[in-house]
């Protein structure tokens, strides 16, 4: 049944999202006890630090293909400098804020621009929403922590130009062949396992390959970090001046 696998899919993708430690009850050597050489914890300090001081673009691309529908892939470009955080979807939509003192300033991105949208006063949302907006975006970056601790890992491997650790988790494997309780009472033929590549150097996920059985149907998920830049290779997006309303 298509239904079911799509509760299950969203279910694993829930775990990666928030990085859920539900299903991790204790070592397997068979499926992985491995745990990450950075917490999500630690590369997030991280990542906040190289936004701070020097800035980052971080691009992927993924691929999704499940039984009787066509393949679907896209794109997400998060940029992160100085005042300015942006996010651009497929080339055609996305978004942007930058904070100038105690006031925030929103673009939205069409047919390849930012155009300006609104401007808002407050220095302590002003502060906060800096992060707020990059959090929003990037919780992509953090897929290998879901079962911190229950991997096996792998050999290096190389991302982007980037040294990458790998793991992979195979829930087949886990507990000793035994899926979780109430997923095993549910679903037949269940088969779920991914493997990712972790960046050495700030923790974050730089490559992400999943695929999904149950109840006969299929499905398959991959996600390539394809551009990864710092520094004075971060260019601030082109942002028309804001031309605020006189009213409150």
């Amino acid at each position: 049944m298509k239904k079911v696998f799509v509760f299950i899919f969203a279910m694993m993708f829930a775990f990666l999202l928030v990085g859920c430690d539900l299903i991790n009850t204790g070592d397997n050597d068979e499926a992985g006890s491995d745990s990450l050489e950075v917490n999500q914890e630690q590369s997030q300090t991280k990542m906040n630090e190289l936004g701070s001081n020097d800035g980052y673009l971080i691009k992927f691309e993924y691929t999704s293909q499940s039984d009787d529908e066509e393949p679907e892939s896209g794109s997400m470009t998060v940029g992160v400098k100085d005042n300015v955080r942006w996010v651009i979807e497929d080339s055609n939509n996305g978004g942007c804020i930058k904070v100038d003192g105690n006031v925030i300033h929103s673009y939205s991105y069409t047919d390849g621009a930012f155009v300006y949208e609104s401007s808002y006063e407050n220095e302590e949302l002003a502060k906060a929403y800096l992060e707020v907006f990059v959090n929003a975006y990037t919780s992509w970056l953090y897929y290998a922590n879901a079962f911190d601790g229950s991997l096996k890992k792998g050999a290096d491997t190389t991302v982007c130009g980037r040294a990458c650790y790998t793991y992979t988790f195979d829930m087949n494997n886990f507990m000793g062949g035994m899926v979780p309780g109430i997923v095993a009472g549910l679903v037949k033929g269940l088969k779920l396992e991914y493997k990712v590549a972790v960046d050495k150097e700030y923790g974050i996920t730089m490559r992400l390959d999943f695929v999904g059985e149950a109840e006969g149907d299929s499905a398959q998920f991959s996600y390539l970090v394809t551009e990864f830049k710092t520094g004075s290779d971060v260019l601030l997006p082109t942002l028309p001046e804001p031309t605020p309303s006189n009213e409150d």
